[in-house]
């Protein structure tokens, strides 16, 4: 009332007898005093928990899967990331939420090049596996194999992207070993025969 300024407000009512209930309160100054307005949004707080309590789930169920677990929107940016994504890129979950590839990784070629796969699976609405190649924290090279689908809304719309990745950077590095080592023995024996002969 002092500095003659609307109030808007919501609150928590707790009743011995009952469930809460949530209360939106607008107040105006008026000539004589003030004018008050309640309005009962228990209904959409309760909502709204819901849906806060599934997205912690959420978040709970994606940091225990191994590996890299995440999901975008349909401008590709990020959703959900698990711990293991943080971990890839050397961010807080908070500097990677609601930001895209080329936002968040160090190496702006690579975002380019994995939004650009990403919009080319959500155009096609069907699931794909890819090679990509995205450097650690680090910046040691690393590629990863990935599974990515598109997210679709009820309507059936792609609304998204969601997708896993793991490091196949070893494995790749001992099948180039292993066929290396196949060459240098299919060319010994080569030789041996050609020096029978």
């Amino acid at each position: 009332m002092a500095e003659r300024r609307p109030v808007s407000l919501t609150h928590r009512y707790r009743w011995t007898d009952g469930p809460d209930t949530w209360l939106h309160m607008r107040a105006f100054p008026v000539e004589d005093g003030l004018a008050i307005f309640f309005r009962d949004v228990t209904a959409e707080r309760s909502g709204e928990e819901r849906v806060a309590e599934a997205l912690r789930l959420l978040q709970t169920f994606t940091d225990a899967v191994p590996g890299v677990v995440y999901a975008k929107d349909r401008q590709g940016r990020m959703l959900v990331a698990n711990r293991g994504c943080c971990e890839v890129i050397g961010k807080p979950l908070e500097a990677i939420v609601g930001k895209t590839d080329i936002e968040y990784l160090n190496d702006r070629a690579q975002g380019e090049a994995v939004m650009a796969t990403d919009e080319r699976i959500m155009a096609s609405g069907v699931a794909e596996q890819v090679e990509e190649e995205v450097w650690l924290a680090d910046g040691t090279p690393a590629l990863w194999l990935s599974v990515k689908a598109p997210l679709f809304d009820a309507e059936g719309q792609v609304a998204g992207l969601i997708g896993s990745s793991v490091d196949i950077t070893a494995r790749r590095r001992a099948e180039a070993a292993l066929n290396e080592l196949n060459r240098t023995l299919e060319q010994r024996v080569a030789d041996a025969v050609a020096q029978r002969e």
